[in-house]
């Protein structure tokens, strides 16, 4: 009776509290241009330069013509063709989604400038942190665990939570086709030495970085620098450029970056701090991987609890770094794989650490080289850190209310990873939740992760015949899969300028 008054009272001061939907995406070119009177907030040229437009509708950037510009009556960046655009985000209003989110411009959606709109977005369930005004987009925990064989338990940073009356307020939203299954939601929360930050592992062990030390060098092939695009957290981000790429050259169908970051004589071991993520194209393409399948998609996703399919299937991911991007290190001549990072988002690229054994390795310098399937990956930054772990003080942190739309109260449900799931099937779909704020350990500092297990089932549409050939060669033929996800790329394009030019 207890817990269900405090529920409503919750529930309450959610509602209260809730904000209109100011949102920031990517977008693709023909859709900026089909959208004339569409809000830029924030423009990233080629050569790295960041242009902040103003929030108003007075001041946003606008495009005219074949050029980016500042609103009537605003005086801000100065005009910008078009071809000097590396990365564009515009912002907009739905009040028909009044009681969703906000999603600032410093977490908002990255990528270059033809890549593939929030509405073709396919992955797990959003999570929304209170900052003590709004809620901002802050996780998205589980992102590929299209299958219960798939499940997975992730740790996501909030990085915009903020205490609201001695409670942790967030949510859950099911924004996207699916239907999104939740085993566990609770908090890390994590009081660590000043100075200090914590990452976690792909394993969830968390680790305390001290000294981070950006790249002296990092290359994009052989000749390219993009030590500005990958050295700090910010607007600019790496990805392939798969305008460019020709999915009939063997060449194209990866990328290669390549870092030095110094390393004392001494070090035996390297904690490798990477913020990447899958790219919005990979999410877009893991529906259409799984829609060749026509009919029998969905019996191909039940085939998963079978350990030999689901075996195979992993042995691809890893294989062609889909999900799973292989850390290679310079030792004495030769790239050795050393380490692994785990794929995610796309629109929250988490902090991770990745531990690298660097003993046997002379000089005073690391090397370390990645080498993407072109399109399917985006980095934002990374460093590398040599101190020892140090003592956090780790609280799980069970939830003291979870509302559901209905009414419904989910602490139960979500109490625990045991197979008790909360079901999101349809679009718009929540979960409101409060937790109680811990006192900070004296001296320390506050980082606060959300543990979320589950998964998630694509709502299919296929169902046609399955192309039985192009699924065997996906999965047996090394490299294919890139040039199938190319191919597609250049058709959607394609399509997509057509519509606009149409349009006009």
């Amino acid at each position: 009776m207890y817990r269900r008054l405090v529920s409503l009272i919750t529930l309450v001061a959610f509602l209260a509290l809730l904000p209109g939907c100011h949102s920031s995406r990517a977008v693709s070119l023909p859709e900026l241009m089909d959208k004339p009177g569409a809000r830029i907030a924030t423009v990233v040229m080629k050569d790295g330069t960041v242009c902040e437009y103003e929030a108003t509708a007075a001041g946003a950037g606008r495009l005219v013509g074949n050029v980016i510009t500042c609103g009537r009556y605003a005086v801000c960046c100065p005009d910008i063709p078009l071809e000097e655009v590396d990365t564009v985000y515009i912002s907009y209003t739905d009040p028909v989604k009044s009681t969703l989110c906000v999603i600032g411009v410093a977490t908002a959606v990255a990528g270059t400038l033809f890549l593939i709109a929030l509405a073709m977005k396919e992955s797990c369930p959003f999570v929304y942190s209170f900052d003590g005004e709004q809620y901002v987009f802050d996780g998205e925990p589980y992102g590929g665990a299209v299958c219960p064989a798939l499940q997975r338990t992730d740790l996501c940073s909030l990085e915009h939570l903020k205490a609201h009356n001695g409670q942790y307020l967030l949510q859950m939203v099911n924004e996207v086709d699916e239907t999104q299954y939740t085993d566990e939601f609770k908090l890390w929360v994590v009081d660590h030495p000043p100075g200090t930050q914590v990452f976690p592992d792909d394993s969830g062990t968390l680790h305390t970085v001290e000294r981070p030390l950006r790249p002296i060098e990092a290359r994009e092939g052989a000749k390219r620098d993009v030590a500005l695009w990958l050295s700090e957290k910010d607007p600019r981000v790496w990805e392939s450029d798969i305008r460019s790429k020709d999915p009939e050259v063997e060449a194209d169908l990866r990328d290669t970056l390549t870092f030095v970051f110094p390393k004392p004589e001494d070090a035996a071991t390297a904690k490798l701090i990477v913020n990447g993520c899958n790219s919005l194209w990979c999410s877009q393409m893991l529906r259409r991987f799984l829609e060749l399948n026509g009919y029998r998609a969905d019996l191909m996703l039940e085939r998963m609890d079978d350990p030999g399919t689901l075996a195979a299937v992993t042995e691809f991911f890893y294989r062609e770094e889909f999900f799973f991007l292989k850390v290679n290190v310079w030792v004495d001549g030769e790239w050795v794989e050393r380490g692994r990072i785990m794929g995610g988002g796309p629109f929250i690229s988490e902090d991770r650490v990745v531990s690298l054994d660097v003993e046997d390795i002379s000089g005073p310098e690391l090397r370390v080289q990645l080498v993407p399937p072109a399109g399917f990956w985006r980095f934002d930054w990374f460093a590398v850190d040599y101190s020892d772990d140090l003592a956090v003080q780790l609280q799980e942190v069970a939830a003291t209310s979870i509302e559901g739309d209905d009414g419904a109260d989910l602490c139960d449900a979500l109490g625990a990873s045991d197979g008790t799931y909360h079901v999101m099937p349809e679009v718009g779909e929540r979960a409101l939740l409060a937790f109680p704020v811990p006192p900070v350990e004296t001296g320390s500092e506050r980082t606060v992760f959300a543990k979320v297990a589950g998964y998630y089932d694509i709502h299919l549409h296929s169902t046609g015949r399955p192309r039985t050939q192009v699924v065997d060669r996906i999965l047996e033929e090394p490299g294919y899969v890139v040039s199938y996800s190319l191919a597609e790329y250049r058709d959607w394009q394609s399509r997509l300028q057509e519509r606009a030019t149409q349009g006009r």
